[in-house]
């Protein structure tokens, strides 16, 4: 299973996909910690191991900013450009 969907204005788009006994989400949320109405976002990946009843037993996620094609890594320095023109999403 993969599918695309956007969801509402906080979390503007979500991968999803799922391999056995693991469930994945790549998400893209807006304005999580702030109002800017210029936020690139924040990338979001959840990962689940779900067992037989379609219950998660396990859970690992990590966040990271989006930034923008100027300023790609603002957490690691200023105006650091992408490697390439492709996106995070």
């Amino acid at each position: 299973m993969a599918e695309t969907m956007a969801i509402d204005s906080t979390h503007v788009k979500a991968h999803r996909s799922a391999a056995g006994d693991y469930v994945w989400a790549h998400v893209n949320f807006l304005n999580l910690f702030n109002d800017d109405p210029n936020d690139t976002g924040i990338a979001g990946v959840d990962i689940y191991r779900m067992d037989a009843d379609g219950k998660a037993v396990e859970h690992w996620d990590t966040l990271q900013f989006v930034g923008d094609p100027k300023n790609s890594a603002p957490l690691i320095g200023p105006n650091i450009p992408r490697a390439n023109p492709n996106g995070m999403f």
